[in-house]
């Protein structure tokens, strides 16, 4: 049992910058409860960029960054890097109170909120990092099969609605060039262009706020978007039909797991 009156709690892949202790102290003051940090993804070989969109995907879906999310009242935290008071966390159940959940950082974010206490997520451009998933591509689509469609099943409606519009956008402009081609030259050619490079450019500073993604994610995003579509219905099937998923090697059953119902 750890002695001091803070407990800091950091994934094995993640590393932190000079002063991030302090900053992450300085921000607990402010904002006492749970303090929970997105790290900024640093991709080391090229297939990582697929987690590009899952990354942003995972931030909008705690719904702790809009303009109308409610402070101390996300939908989840971020389990990479967690700070809190040791009584708080007792207070809430710790770990033990989630340990059968596959999704345990969205589970302790809503035991802390049940005893009462704030949660506050933060990204961690600058301060805190981390590289995910390095073992290779298997190893990329087995995490994210995990994760996906049970931290779904666990956010609010909301989120999950808004997030359901903007990936038809982005499907729609992946089309729209497609579509054109078949067209008569001219502005219908020109229109699907513009919306494509429109989306190109917003992807592209969305994406340099949480890691430091190849430019060609943002250029060439059908193909990074396509691949989050596939491994999210593979997540669904994995989930919610065979009720089983599979990680390092060993098969979880998700019979009785919280699935977000």
């Amino acid at each position: 049992m750890a002695k001091g009156d803070m407990l800091l709690f950091l994934d094995a892949d993640v590393w932190l910058s000079p002063g991030a202790i302090l900053a992450l102290c300085e921000s607990f003051k402010k904002f006492p409860g749970l303090i929970s940090v997105q790290p900024y993804h640093v991709p080391q070989r090229f297939y990582e960029n697929l987690s590009a969109f899952f990354n942003l995907v995972v931030l909008i879906g705690v719904d702790a960054f809009g303009a109308r999310s409610q402070p101390g009242q996300p939908a989840g935290a971020f389990g990479p890097c967690l700070l809190c008071r040791k009584g708080d966390y007792l207070t809430a159940g710790g770990h033990a109170a989630v340990r059968g959940h596959i999704v345990d950082d969205l589970a302790l974010a809503r035991q802390f909120l049940k005893a009462g206490f704030p949660v506050h997520c933060y990204a961690g451009k600058g301060s805190v990092s981390f590289q995910m998933y390095p073992d290779g591509p298997s190893s990329l689509v087995e995490g994210w099969t995990k994760n996906l469609a049970t931290a779904a099943g666990m956010s609010g409606s909301a989120p999950v609605m808004l997030l359901s519009v903007w990936i038809t956008g982005v499907m729609c402009a992946t089309l729209g060039p497609l579509l054109a081609i078949f067209t008569p030259a001219g502005l219908p050619m020109l229109l699907p262009g513009i919306v494509y490079a429109a989306y190109a450019v917003q992807l592209s500073i969305n994406l340099r706020r949480i890691g430091q993604f190849n430019p060609l994610t943002a250029l060439l995003f059908p193909i990074f978007v396509l691949a989050f579509v596939l491994v999210y219905f593979r997540s669904l099937y994995q989930t919610h039909i065979r009720k089983q998923v599979t990680w390092k090697g060993r098969t979880i059953s998700l019979a009785s797991k919280d699935l977000g119902r």
